[in-house]
């Protein structure tokens, strides 16, 4: 079946096998704000996003953590939505906007580019692949290509 990555306020655990077990990955005086949990097949390496208020947003893959912030492109210093898509994308909703990790560098859209509000509080995508919005000032339905 594969295993279960799942955040709490203050670090991870993982369920493997129907057993619960602890990874290791605590920060107490931080808050872990949104997290992709998301079940990887065995044959996979083990791959996840995080973001920790005022720092960014972290990739873990075997057991690497690496942080996208501001140092290096990532705009979004305090997230509210994280979102992979289909095509395997990742999304970011902040008060800085949308940003997508197209796997090489950080993009950006914001009202100047047609978001309906600055901050983005939430993200889904659709079963026609669309992705979809909740900014402070409604709701932006963007068609991926």
């Amino acid at each position: 079946m594969g295993n279960l990555w799942i955040a709490a306020n203050y670090g991870f655990l993982q369920l493997e096998d129907k057993e619960l077990r602890d990874v290791g990955y605590y920060w107490p005086d931080k808050l872990v704000r949104s997290y992709e949990m998301m079940l990887a097949p065995e044959n996979e390496s083990q791959s996840f996003w995080y973001t920790i208020d005022g720092e960014g947003i972290y990739r873990v893959q075997d057991t690497i953590h690496t942080l996208f912030s501001s140092k290096n492109g990532f705009e979004g210093l305090i997230t509210m939505g994280l979102l992979r898509d289909k095509n395997g994308y990742v999304w970011t909703g902040s008060y800085a906007g949308l940003e997508m990790w197209n796997g090489k560098e950080w993009c950006y859209m914001t009202q100047r580019e047609g978001l309906g509000g600055q901050t983005v509080y939430l993200l889904t995508q659709d079963v026609d692949g669309n992705l979809w919005a909740g900014t402070e000032q409604g709701v932006t339905k963007i068609i991926l290509g």
